[in-house]
C-alpha cells in the first residue's frame, strides 16, 4: 500500500510533458516494435502480398488448356470447309505502303475469283504458295479488300528473304484461314505473361472484381448535368460510371434501353473532365456505331486500325501529318528495293528508318489524342501506352460478347473501368465442347453480376423498342420483371404503319401452332441437314404469312425472317427465290443480334418424338429473338415441344395470355386463297 502512495505522488510531481509518452497504448508499442523488427531484416518485404482466392487461381492455370481445345476446334472447322477456300490465284503485284505495310495483290487465273462466305476483311489468313518447281510456302497475312477481280493481302513480318517478287510470277496460291494470329493466339501469349499484370494501373480492378480486395459496397453517386435527354436509370448509370470512387461499373442494357446513348453521356462528361478514354468493343460495327453517336458532339479522337477508310482513323491521321510524305518516300524506295536484288543491309538500314519514322508519327498523333478507339483483338491494344496513350478510363462496349480473359487486356489499361452490354442476350461463340463444360465462355459482365450484383452494376430499366406484351417474357425471365416499356412504344401496332394492316393475325404476339398437324403430313417434321436442321412446313407457313404481310402494306424492309438452324434459312430463302425483296433480312438468330425490324416472324424447326429442342433450350438465343420485334412477332412451332421445357412453357403462356395461338391447318385453310402453294414463291417480292 505504501508503495502505491509513493507511486500516486510521483505521478503528480512529474513534469506534464512527460504526459503524452505515459498514455501510448499498447498496440502502438507493439507497432513501434514490429517496424524496428522490419529495418533489422530487410529481406523481408514490408508490402503485403494479396492473393486472388483459389477458384480464380484454378481458372487462370486452366484457360490456356481451354484456349488451345478452341483453337483445335476452329481448325477442324476449318478443314470440313477445305473446299470453299480461295484457289487457283496467281501473283499480281508487290508493294511495301506507309500505311498497310507489305502487301500484295492476287489475280484468278480464270476470268473471276470465286470468293467464299468463310473469307472476310481483316480477316486473318495463311497464305499458300506453290511454285511449278520447288517447295510449297506459307505466309500469314490479313484480308486487305477483295473484288471479282482480285484480292488485297497484307503480309506479316515479312523479310526480303522470305517473299520474292521476281520468283512470284511463276506460282499459284491459294487463301485459307488463318488461327495463327487470331484473338486466342494473342489471349495465350497474354495469360502467359501474368507477372507484368500488376505493373498496369487497372489491376486493382482485376484483384477486386476476383475479390482480393475488397469492393465498397455503399457509394455516393454525384448527380450530373446530363448534356442528353435521359431517363432516370440511364442518369443514375452515368452518375456511377463518372464517381471516380467506382473503380468498375458494369451496365447492364436489355434490348431497346438506350445503351450506346448512355455510354455516349458518359464519354461526354469524362471528356468534359479532361479524361483520357479508351473505348473498345467486339465488333467493327459496334465501334463505328458508338463513334457516329459520339462524333455529334466531338471530333478529338481516333480509331486505332490503319486499315479502316474512314474518318477519324489512325489511318487518316497519319496522312495528314505533316511528315506523311517524306514516309511515303521511304516506303516508296523500300518497296522498289525489295523487288530487286540488293543489299541485305541496306535494306534493313532502310526499313527501320521507315519504321522508326511511322512509330514516332503514330506517337505525337495519339499522345494529342483524348478519345480512343478499338476492337478489343486489335494487335495495337497491348502496345498503347508505348506510344504515349494513357487512358484514364477503358470503356468496353459488347461486354457480353466477350470471352471474360479477352476482356482483361483493355481493363488493365486504365485505372477505371466501366463495361456494358447484356450477358442474357447472346455471348461468345465457343466451338469446343471441353471449353464449354468448363464455363470459358462466360463473360466479364456476367461474373461481375453475379459476384458483387447491384455494388457494381447498374440495371437500364426503360425499353424504347418493343410493345409491352412482347417485352414481357424477357422482363419476367431475365430482368426480375424491372424492364419497362416507354410510352410511346407501349402500345406500337401494326396498323399503326398501315390501316390494311388490322387483322387478328397481326397482332403484337400470335404463335402458329403445328401440333395437330396430321401425322401423314411428313414435312412436319424436322430433316437433319449435315450438323443442322430443316422444317418444310414451317417453311411454307413463314413464306405464307410473309405474302400476307407484303400485300397488306407492310414494307420488306420492316419485316425479319428468323430462325435457330442455318439449313433452315437456307430452305427459306430457296421456297422465295431469287427475286425476294433485298431488302427483306433471312438469318439466323446469331447473325440478327444488334438487329431490330417492325415484324419478325421466327421458325423454331425442331419437331421430333424425343422432345429434343435443341438451340432453343439456349434461353438467351430466345431472349434475342423475341426483343427483335417491335409491333408483331410471329413464332411458328410444336407447342408439345415448348411444354416439356418450364422457361419456354412460360412464353407460350404469355402468347396464350397476351397475345394469340393459332392452329396450323386452321391458317392455312383461312388462307389457302391468299397463296397457291405452286405461286408461293413468285408472288413474293
Amino acid at each position: 500500500m505504501h508503495f502505491f502512495k509513493i507511486y500516486k505522488c510521483l505521478m503528480l510531481l512529474r513534469p506534464s510533458h512527460i504526459v503524452a509518452y505515459r498514455f501510448l497504448s499498447t498496440s502502438a508499442v507493439k507497432y513501434v516494435r514490429r517496424d524496428q523488427k522490419k529495418i533489422a531484416k530487410p529481406n523481408v518485404p514490408s508490402e503485403k502480398k494479396i492473393a486472388f482466392p483459389p477458384a480464380f487461381e484454378n481458372r487462370l492455370i486452366s484457360w490456356p488448356q481451354l484456349i488451345g481445345c478452341e483453337i483445335e476446334e476452329n481448325l477442324k472447322v476449318n478443314d470440313e470447309y477445305i473446299d470453299e477456300y480461295v484457289s487457283n490465284l496467281k501473283f499480281g503485284e508487290f508493294n511495301v505502303s506507309a500505311l498497310e505495310g507489305t502487301t500484295i495483290e492476287l489475280i484468278p487465273k480464270d476470268s473471276k475469283i470465286v470468293l467464299t462466305t468463310k473469307l472476310s476483311r481483316a480477316m486473318p489468313i495463311r497464305l499458300i504458295e506453290k511454285p511449278d518447281n520447288g517447295k510449297v510456302r506459307h505466309y500469314e497475312g490479313i484480308v486487305l479488300d477483295y473484288s471479282d477481280n482480285n484480292f488485297r493481302l497484307m503480309l506479316r513480318n515479312l523479310s526480303s528473304k522470305t517473299f520474292d517478287p521476281q520468283a512470284a510470277a511463276k506460282c499459284s496460291y491459294s487463301i485459307t484461314p488463318s488461327e495463327e494470329f487470331s484473338t486466342f493466339h494473342a489471349l495465350q501469349d497474354f495469360l502467359k505473361k501474368r507477372h507484368e499484370w500488376k505493373k498496369m494501373p487497372g489491376f486493382p480492378i482485376l484483384q477486386s472484381v476476383y475479390r482480393a480486395l475488397p469492393l465498397k459496397s455503399v457509394y455516393n453517386d454525384r448527380r450530373l448535368k446530363c448534356h442528353l435527354d435521359l431517363n432516370e436509370s440511364q442518369r443514375d448509370a452515368v452518375n456511377a460510371a463518372m464517381n471516380k470512387h467506382r473503380l468498375i461499373v458494369a451496365i447492364q442494357g436489355p434490348p431497346g434501353t438506350g445503351k450506346t446513348e448512355v455510354l455516349t453521356e458518359i464519354i461526354l462528361q469524362a471528356n468534359h473532365a479532361k479524361q483520357n478514354i479508351l473505348i473498345c468493343a467486339v465488333t467493327h460495327q459496334a465501334i463505328a456505331n458508338l463513334m457516329k453517336r459520339v462524333g455529334d458532339h466531338l471530333s478529338n479522337f481516333h480509331r486505332l486500325s490503319e486499315h479502316v477508310d474512314s474518318p477519324n482513323t489512325l489511318k487518316a491521321a497519319i496522312q495528314a501529318h505533316s511528315n506523311f510524305d517524306l514516309l511515303v518516300q521511304r516506303y516508296e524506295t523500300l518497296s522498289k528495293l525489295k523487288q530487286q536484288i540488293c543489299d541485305v543491309e541496306q535494306l534493313q538500314k532502310l526499313g527501320a528508318s521507315a519504321e522508326n519514322l511511322k512509330y514516332r508519327i503514330k506517337g505525337s498523333i495519339l499522345r494529342g489524342s483524348n478519345i480512343v478507339f478499338s476492337t478489343l483483338g486489335s494487335s495495337s491494344l497491348r502496345t498503347l501506352r508505348n506510344f504515349g496513350f494513357k487512358p484514364d478510363l477503358v470503356i468496353i462496349e459488347e461486354a457480353g460478347q466477350c470471352i471474360e480473359c479477352a476482356t482483361w487486356l483493355a481493363l488493365l489499361q486504365a485505372p477505371r473501368a466501366i463495361l456494358a452490354g447484356d450477358d442474357y442476350q447472346l455471348g461468345p461463340v465457343i466451338r469446343s465442347q471441353t471449353a464449354v463444360n468448363e464455363g470459358f465462355g462466360e463473360s466479364l459482365l456476367g461474373v461481375i453480376r453475379k459476384e458483387h450484383g447491384s455494388k457494381a452494376t447498374m440495371l437500364l430499366k426503360e425499353q424504347y423498342r418493343m410493345n409491352s406484351k412482347i417485352q414481357k417474357w424477357s422482363s419476367d425471365t431475365f430482368y426480375e420483371s424491372k424492364l419497362q416499356p416507354h410510352e410511346s412504344v407501349k402500345d406500337v401496332k401494326l396498323s399503326d404503319l398501315s390501316p390494311t394492316l388490322i387483322s387478328d393475325d397481326y397482332s403484337p404476339l400470335i404463335f402458329i401452332d403445328t401440333v395437330e398437324v396430321e401425322k401423314n403430313q411428313k414435312d412436319n417434321w424436322e430433316k437433319r441437314v449435315i450438323h443442322s436442321f430443316t422444317n418444310r412446313f414451317e417453311a411454307d407457313i413463314v413464306a405464307l404469312h410473309l405474302h400476307r404481310l407484303l400485300n397488306d402494306g407492310l414494307a420488306a424492309e420492316n419485316i425479319g425472317i428468323i430462325t435457330p438452324y442455318s439449313s433452315q434459312v437456307d430452305l427459306i430463302k430457296q421456297l422465295l427465290g431469287k427475286d425476294i425483296d433485298s431488302k427483306l433480312v433471312i438469318s439466323s438468330v446469331d447473325g440478327f443480334q444488334g438487329e431490330q425490324r417492325e415484324a419478325i416472324i421466327m421458325s423454331l424447326v425442331r419437331n421430333n418424338t424425343r422432345g429434343n429442342i435443341g438451340f432453343l433450350t439456349d434461353l438467351k438465343r430466345m431472349n434475342v429473338s423475341v426483343t427483335r420485334a417491335k409491333r408483331h412477332l410471329c413464332v411458328i412451332g410444336n407447342s408439345k415441344m415448348l411444354k416439356d421445357h418450364a422457361p419456354l412453357s412460360s412464353l407460350l403462356d404469355v402468347f396464350q395470355n397476351d397475345g394469340r395461338i393459332i392452329n396450323a391447318m386452321d391458317y392455312l385453310k383461312r388462307n389457302k386463297f391468299d397463296v397457291p402453294k405452286n405461286q408461293r414463291i413468285q408472288k413474293v417480292k
